[in-house]
């Protein structure tokens, strides 16, 4: 038996935010909620998602080079790879930002979904990979890590991931969740550039507390895992709101045994 009891629903997009310079994934909206209605619950019924983002994206798109004493950063442009094109423009990039003009290559073995970086040129000084956030994913190292070259090469120690980021989290300052997650939203490999769409399977397990119904203005933004605000691209998201008063559904079947009972 379901608990929802009164309702409205509310159908979002991110088209209609208010015009105060946000963007289609960290926006305000006007919500006109009825006074007097004991609203005190709200879930997302459904959502559709562009997967309009990179898989590569500020601001986990930066390594550091390291060649003896000298250090150089190495900025990957934003945009979608996969585990070859990668070695394309990686290559590319490291050859051009050798401060002391050492010659890299990479192989992928498709077996181990690993990468094998060679260097030429450097004398038997060793290279060093310093990795943090995001770009570990792509180049198979850790976050955090620092990576020497070995005899002139150097294997990923991770599996390569150019998967785009798996989980969404829909915030908003209309709920009462700690961190103000509304709905967390898995994207299942959706292929780029098409759409993530969500269902709820059940309101009752799914809803949040309403945290009031005195504002009209409310916020809402979609982050990855780090907490980052995504970039959509000119992209709108879309979604549609249960607002509604919860009922005890233990009182009501507690009413209804004792009025059988009569």
């Amino acid at each position: 038996m379901s608990s929802v009891g009164k309702s409205q629903r509310y159908y979002i997009n991110s088209e209609d935010r208010i015009d105060d310079g946000s963007s289609s994934s960290n926006f305000t909206y006007n919500i006109e909620i009825p006074r007097g209605g004991g609203y005190d619950s709200v879930c997302v019924l459904s959502a559709s998602i562009p997967l309009s983002y990179y898989l590569i994206r500020s601001p986990y798109n930066t390594m550091v080079l390291r060649e003896g004493g000298s250090t150089v950063t190495i900025t990957v442009p934003e945009g979608n790879y996969s585990a070859r094109s990668f070695i394309t423009d990686f290559t590319l990039l490291l050859n051009a930002a050798s401060p002391n003009g050492w010659i890299y290559s990479m192989s992928l073995d498709s077996k181990t979904a690993k990468y094998t970086y060679s260097v030429t040129g450097n004398n038997g000084v060793q290279p060093e990979f310093i990795l943090s956030n995001h770009l570990g994913d792509q180049t198979g190292f850790d976050f955090n890590s620092t990576n020497i070259f070995v005899d002139d090469k150097l294997v990923s120690t991770d599996v390569l991931n150019f998967v785009s980021t798996n989980g969404l989290y829909l915030r908003s300052d209309i709920c009462g969740d700690k961190n103000n997650v509304l709905q967390e939203i898995f994207s299942n490999n959706t292929v780029p550039f098409s759409y993530i769409t969500w269902y709820c399977p059940d309101v009752d397990l799914y809803s949040k507390p309403l945290i009031s119904v005195s504002n009209d203005i409310f916020s809402f933004s979609l982050a990855d895992e780090h907490g980052t605000v995504i970039d959509l691209n000119g992209q709108n998201v879309q979604f549609t709101l249960l607002i509604y008063k919860k009922v005890d559904i233990n009182a009501l079947f507690r009413s209804w045994i004792e009025i059988t009972n009569r």
